[in-house]
């Protein structure tokens, strides 16, 4: 497997919330994340290329399905885009919200980051998804690191690392406002059951 890619399936449990078709995930990203980027073929990409993982379609609907942490993950995906992250970016940043770091002391719990990130948008937790790009200074070597957490955990420490590498630049992208915006556009869809 390479690293640049999710296992699939991602997990075996089942993700909470309802399903929502592919072209209805798109419309309430497109309002809730404004870009130049028409949303439904961005989204198709992210799909394409297992950024952003589908689900099953209730009752064994046919199409493509995503539940709300998928919807959450490319919402954050579009607002890390429109920021200007390049591709190892949105990689890192994919990796990040739908897996825990080895040594994240969440690594062990069920639901990935980007779910609770949901679950955190009723309880009042700030998640972000912080990206930060390092550069070595003598070697000029690039790499991305990312993480999706609570806002009061540590991502990286300024300047430079054990390893040599400095932030060359950050994003953070703020979960939990988007999985809020998203929810009240749904909420306030009254044809909407699953979609």
């Amino acid at each position: 497997m390479s690293d640049d890619k999710l296992p699939a399936p991602l997990f075996a449990h089942p993700e909470p919330g309802g399903r929502l078709t592919l072209p209805y995930a798109a419309q309430l990203i497109g309002l809730v994340v404004p870009d130049s980027t028409d949303p439904t073929t961005q989204l198709r990409r992210h799909v394409a290329e297992r950024l952003v993982q589908t689900r099953s379609g209730p009752g064994g609907a046919k199409g493509i399905w995503l539940a709300w942490s998928d919807v959450l993950a490319a919402a954050a995906l579009r607002v890390a885009r429109a920021a200007g992250a390049e591709a190892d970016a949105i990689q890192a940043a994919s990796r990040a919200l739908y897996a825990w770091g080895p040594d994240h002391p969440a690594s062990r719990q069920s639901h990935h980051p980007v779910t609770h990130a949901i679950f955190a948008a009723n309880d009042g937790t700030e998640w972000v998804l912080h990206l930060n790009r390092r550069v070595h200074p003598q070697t000029a070597a690039r790499r991305v690191d990312a993480c999706a957490s609570s806002a009061l955990e540590p991502f990286l420490p300024d300047g430079i690392s054990d390893d040599g590498f400095e932030v060359e630049s950050v994003l953070a992208v703020r979960l939990t406002p988007l999985a809020r915006r998203l929810k009240a556009l749904a909420e306030a869809d009254t044809t909407a059951t699953e979609h």
